[in-house]
């Protein structure tokens, strides 16, 4: 990532900074941390960016996803413009010479992803995908032009080679991002020139054949009238896409179908991220009170659909169906005291205790349900973006907290979710915190302090 200012002219960059992280699985979790963590680092606050650059591609699917998504979602939030910048743009404009450059991505495979731009930027030669075998069939009407990048050109071209041009990172995108117009975060969408390996089917309810969307809720109607309300209230959305921002008008409430939408609430010039939901889950309930505003703002993290309920469609449904009633009163009530849980949980001043807290209130629902191994371990669907929504931490540090107590095997982290392994040792943990606090003799519920962590998991 980059973060940088525009000199008077708008034409050269000032005051640059850079953070770079390994990417891995949790890619999609980390980077609003890592962005939070740039701005802190600078000192800048979100409110002052006035533009989002992200590289649309071509290049990994998952990458490019995460990228334009997160920006999509920024840019909706805040009312920021957008620049995407094209992979192989930047490659060209990173190459200070004259005339036509050819800029070439190995795509893997035997393929290649290639374009061509003057010496202005223009784009001569829109961006393709192609084998390699026909690299020099493609290349043909531009024989003597300079070609970047990794993969060597046919003879009869100029290869240019430096790590600049070769596959531009976050300050090569922002150099190509200068002096172009932003665009609106409603046309921003990756640069895919290629179809990805494996393709779910795409959310959506056309009128006659849409796809059978379902909750634990719906499933208790008969199938006919599953399909109507499908028919006429259903709404899908793409990933990426803001459902509802807040502040505006609550018209709707959703119960989610398909897809993970997560809820983030502004507070003062700082994003919290609220909860990620699931199918089943209600959510913009705030709509069911008339002249209400929207509370939180909901952002998909995937491709999904929802049934969109005006007020008086929602009180025709509990009326017709009092069993579907029954569970959103269960679901009401498990979220006061997933509210009340979480106000326990800020109220702790110790980071760790936090983290174990909510680690043991998780294990107790998780027991409740049933979910508990003949050998004693419970597992806890709770991932790191979820668990740092629950403790107000940020994932860096919550990550920190659970390595902690993987090092003293009170947890496990099994196909990215946690175990625990023995929660009467959390229990002991817990309290031993909290007898630290005691014995420092500080108010558990004062704010913590700045160097923060306090207290590490104790190995048994």
């Amino acid at each position: 990532m980059a973060l940088a200012s525009l000199a008077d002219s708008d034409t050269s960059l000032q005051n640059v900074h850079l953070r770079c992280y390994e990417g891995g699985l949790d890619h999609a979790e980390r980077l609003l941390g890592e962005v939070d963590a740039l701005l802190g680092q600078v000192g800048v606050r979100l409110d002052e960016i006035s533009t989002v650059a992200v590289g649309v591609g071509p290049g990994s699917f998952t990458g490019v996803r995460v990228g334009v998504v997160t920006a999509k979602a920024l840019a909706f939030a805040r009312g920021l413009g957008v620049l995407p910048v094209s992979a192989l743009a930047a490659m060209a404009r990173a190459f200070d010479g004259e005339g036509p450059r050819v800029s070439i991505l190995d795509a893997r495979r035997d393929e290649v992803f290639a374009a061509v731009h003057g010496a202005d930027g223009a784009e001569l030669a829109a961006p393709a995908h192609l084998p390699r075998a026909q690299l020099a069939s493609w290349l043909a009407p531009w024989a003597g032009a300079v070609v970047l990048g990794e993969v060597e050109p046919p003879p009869g071209f100029v290869w240019h080679r430096d790590e600049a041009t070769e596959l531009p990172g976050p300050l090569g995108l922002l150099r190509a991002a200068v002096g172009l117009p932003a665009s609106s975060a409603a046309t921003l969408e990756p640069l895919y020139l290629r179809p990805p390996d494996a393709a779910l089917p795409k959310a959506g309810l056309p009128p006659a054949a849409g796809p059978r969307l379902h909750s634990a809720h719906m499933d208790e109607m008969g199938a006919s009238e599953r399909e109507r309300l499908l028919a006429r209230f259903g709404r899908s959305f793409t990933a990426g896409e803001v459902i509802f921002q807040e502040g505006e008008p609550a018209t709707e409430a959703f119960l989610l179908q398909e897809g993970r939408v997560r809820l983030i609430k502004q507070v003062r010039a700082v994003e919290r991220s609220l909860m990620v939901l699931r199918p089943g889950d209600l959510f913009g309930e705030s709509a069911l009170l008339p002249g209400s505003p929207r509370t939180s703002t909901a952002i998909a993290l995937s491709d999904g659909a929802a049934l969109a309920l005006d007020p008086s469609t929602f009180q025709s449904l509990l009326e017709t169906h009092p069993e579907v009633a029954g569970r959103m009163v269960q679901q009401l009530i498990r979220r006061l005291r997933d509210a009340e849980d979480q106000i326990e949980i800020m109220m702790l001043r110790d980071a760790q205790s936090k983290i174990v807290s909510a680690l043991i209130k998780a294990a107790q629902q998780a027991l409740a349900a049933g979910v508990q191994r003949s050998d004693g371990v419970i597992r806890v669907a709770v991932s790191p973006m979820e668990l740092s929504s629950r403790v107000g931490l940020d994932v860096d540090a919550v990550k920190r907290g659970v390595q902690r107590l993987r090092e003293g095997q009170y947890i496990r982290v099994v196909d990215e979710q946690l175990e625990i392994l023995e929660l009467d040792g959390l229990r002991e943990l817990y309290g031993l915190l909290g007898v630290k606090d005691e014995i420092r003799g500080v108010d558990p519920t004062l704010p913590e302090e700045p160097r923060g962590a306090g207290g590490g998991a104790q190995g048994r």
